[in-house]
């Protein structure tokens, strides 16, 4: 998935000729401004061939900024949690004013809105809860579970080089934890990426960014959500 200003990118895929799967892209104009857009993969089964003559590629693209809400102006981020019997997708971008901006999305909360809807996505302004701007850049994600409740986090770079951390967990609205500011911590000089690892049965929270000098910085967090720590490598 990417957002690019003023262009909305499509990702095509289809089989040539022997079956062997061909995967492009191409780029649309996108005249009302920046969009989040989310990609659906509706690829048919192996060996399928497009009828078209020419095997044309199989494809979706849609828009999910609610009408009115901020426009994304970088890259976007995904992820997905169940809420109950359903799940709800998540989609989070960087405003042109710096604004942490969480799209979502949910049968539960539109049951008469399909997907692909821009009516059924919604939209929260995370730094306005938080206060806490990002750079226009790419953005990490991943989700974690603390004594049994799901935890969704989103990490990237504050216009000034921290380390930010957002989360949000049932109950708690979004927080953000500047991790530049932890014993040791340090600014980073380009976009974190951020994973999950298990030591054992224990989850173990990652995020790894390029520190100022080029070295590598690796922010880890133990099970139970103990606190960060940062090593250089």
């Amino acid at each position: 998935m990417r957002v690019i200003p003023y262009v909305l990118l499509l990702i095509l895929g289809g089989r040539d000729s022997s079956g062997q799967r061909v995967v492009g892209e191409v780029a649309l104009p996108a005249p009302s401004g920046e969009h989040v857009v989310k990609i659906e993969d509706v690829s048919p089964d192996a060996g399928f061939l497009s009828p078209h003559p020419n095997n044309v590629p199989w494809g979706v693209l849609y828009s999910v900024s609610p009408s009115g809400s901020q426009r994304a102006a970088g890259p976007a981020t995904g992820w997905s949690v169940p809420n109950g019997p359903v799940v709800v997708d998540h989609v989070a971008s960087v405003a042109p004013d710096s604004h942490l901006i969480v799209f979502y999305w949910s049968p539960a909360s539109e049951s008469d809105a399909p997907r692909t809807q821009t009516a059924a996505w919604k939209a929260v302004d995370v730094t306005g809860k938080t206060g806490q701007l990002l750079a226009v850049e790419q953005l990490t994600s991943w989700t974690t579970r603390q004594d049994g409740v799901l935890v969704e986090h989103v990490a990237g770079r504050s216009p000034s080089g921290n380390l930010l951390e957002f989360s949000w967990k049932p109950g708690r609205d979004w927080t953000a934890a500047d991790l530049s500011a932890i014993p040791g911590g340090r600014h980073i000089a380009g976009p974190p990426s951020g994973w999950v690892s298990h030591a054992g049965t224990q989850a173990v929270e990652n995020i790894g960014a390029r520190g100022p000098d080029d070295s590598l910085l690796l922010f880890t967090r133990g099970a139970g959500g103990s606190g960060w720590t940062v090593t250089t490598h």
